[in-house]
């Protein structure tokens, strides 16, 4: 067996049928029968002609080294070199460590602890490793400056979200599973690639191009070095500013630098023409994306370090350019959108983690479901309601002419001109329904989903109550102003 297995690679079942297998199962028992020189011995039974010099040189070499090989073998020094071999592989199998250990890629089934437990460990944690006092935090602010060759920075790092990271749990679905962003976040070795190297060389460089430049335009600025800088409000959340601007009129912000295509030989404004490049061309000026996860980077950055704008830098050499947009901080934007999710994440997703890791361990990384839920529906609900009112009473107020005087007999309305159109059905159908994310900025969402049923009212007649189940949301809305969103064109039907 053990002749036939050298043939087939341990291949006990015909998976195929193209003869090899049997093939492999007759050369092995070749083998067994004909000793090393096997080969030149069948050749000659099949063919009738003697084997060629160098087919017989191969196995007659071969026959050799075998013979070589178990003289070697039976040498007392040999065997006894084996046998130690042997008993010390014994003896280090026989431990009680490596009875539990089956190396550092095993993983450990071990029960998880209970919910009480958890959140102890959780809140234990955070007292002791998170939350730090002001004196701590310029502390760490001073002792980090190296950044990436401090050791405290990855450390403190470790235990928060930085502003890096903001946008890829900002811009991420809460019902998708959290193992892989979560080893990322806490178990990954990365130490750099030739790009973030390059980067980090090129850093020094572009803030000197960077204070030239502003001086040309007449202002000028002194940048300081930073530290990693921890929130005094949300000291779980930290950032790390490439500097700190100081302009000759004493305002005070920050500055980040993008060292970007580094072996693509083109310019910005032709990057730009990328959808998924970080700038935006707008009437021949580039600017950062808000829906990009810099941009996100960068408001993290302004509102953990409590400054008021930042100067986003974007440099390329071949050919050379440099851009300086800045950036206003949005605490709206901030407050409603990024600071809501990042909280969910971290203390339902990270800091149990964190506080009782579970990587390495059967059955791995806790899944919380859906880590967040946000309240923004509800209220953007009301919004478009209202804003749905008001176009259906401005358009009966143009429909409808009316002619009321101070006289007491009644008025007598006239007839719209408009044609009564037939009433479109709802239940049942797919549908994209517009939300409205942030009114001031006027910022929405299309968000696709099923409407369910009926619960009062007509289907297609106004002020109907339907039940809405959105993509990825376990439970479905009520929603009374499906009619008029579809006059205001913020309902659009899927399944045409």
């Amino acid at each position: 067996m053990h002749i036939r297995c050298k043939f087939d690679g341990g291949k006990i079942y015909n998976l195929c049928f193209r003869g090899s297998w049997h093939g492999r199962c007759y050369a092995g028992g070749l083998r067994m029968n004909f000793g090393p020189e096997w080969s030149p011995i069948v050749w000659e039974k099949a063919t009738g002609t003697e084997a060629g010099v160098y087919h017989r040189a191969t196995y007659t070499r071969r026959r050799q080294q075998l013979k070589k090989a178990n003289k070697h073998h039976q040498k007392s020094e040999t065997k006894q070199k084996r046998w130690k071999r042997k008993m010390a592989s014994f003896r280090q199998n026989s431990t009680k460590k490596a009875k539990k250990s089956y190396g550092p890629e095993a993983l450990d089934v071990s029960a998880d602890i209970s919910t009480a437990e958890l959140d102890k460990e959780k809140t234990g944690f955070y007292n002791k490793h998170v939350k730090v006092s002001t004196q701590q935090i310029n502390q760490i602010s001073a002792s980090t400056l190296n950044q990436s060759q401090s050791g405290l920075w990855h450390t403190e790092r470790k235990r928060r979200l930085t502003a890096s990271n903001f946008g890829h749990i900002v811009k991420r679905r809460p019902s998708l599973p959290i193992n892989k962003i979560v080893k990322n976040l806490l178990y990954m070795k990365f130490t750099g690639n030739l790009h973030t190297k390059n980067g980090l060389l090129q850093e020094r460089s572009t803030i000197e191009e960077y204070k030239l430049k502003k001086a040309e335009e007449g202002e000028n600025v002194i940048v300081e070095s930073s530290g990693l800088i921890i929130s005094k409000d949300h000291p779980y959340l930290a950032g790390s500013p490439d500097g700190i601007v100081t302009t000759s009129s004493g305002n005070t912000g920050l500055i980040e630098i993008k060292n970007l295509l580094h072996s693509k030989p083109i310019n910005l404004h032709q990057a730009s023409e990328n959808s998924n490049f970080c700038l935006i061309n707008k009437k021949g000026t580039l600017y950062l994306k808000e829906n990009h996860i810099y941009y996100h980077q960068c408001q993290g950055l302004m509102n953990i370090c409590n400054f008021e704008w930042i100067d986003f830098v974007v440099r390329t050499l071949n050919p050379y350019q440099m851009i300086i947009h800045r950036i206003t901080r949005d605490k709206d934007f901030w407050n409603n959108t990024m600071l809501p999710k990042l909280h969910a994440f971290y203390f339902n997703c990270l800091l149990p983690e964190l506080a009782s890791p579970r990587e390495g361990k059967s059955p791995g990384i806790r899944e919380p479901g859906v880590w967040y839920t946000p309240a923004a529906p509800q209220i953007t609900k009301q919004g478009r309601r209202s804003r749905a009112k008001k176009r259906s009473t401005a358009d009966t107020d143009t429909d409808t002419e009316t002619d009321c005087t101070s006289d007491p007999t009644p008025c007598k309305t006239q007839r719209s001109s408009r044609k009564k159109s037939g009433s479109v059905k709802f239940v049942g159908r797919r549908i994209s329904h517009e939300w409205v994310i942030d009114e001031q900025k006027g910022l929405t969402e299309w968000y696709p989903g099923t409407v369910v049923s009926l619960l009062s009212g007509k289907d297609g007649e106004p002020g109907a109550v339907y039940e809405v189940l959105y993509d990825d949301d376990e439970e479905p809305y009520e929603v009374d102003h499906l009619t008029e969103d579809l006059k205001s064109s913020s309902v659009k039907f899927l399944d045409i």
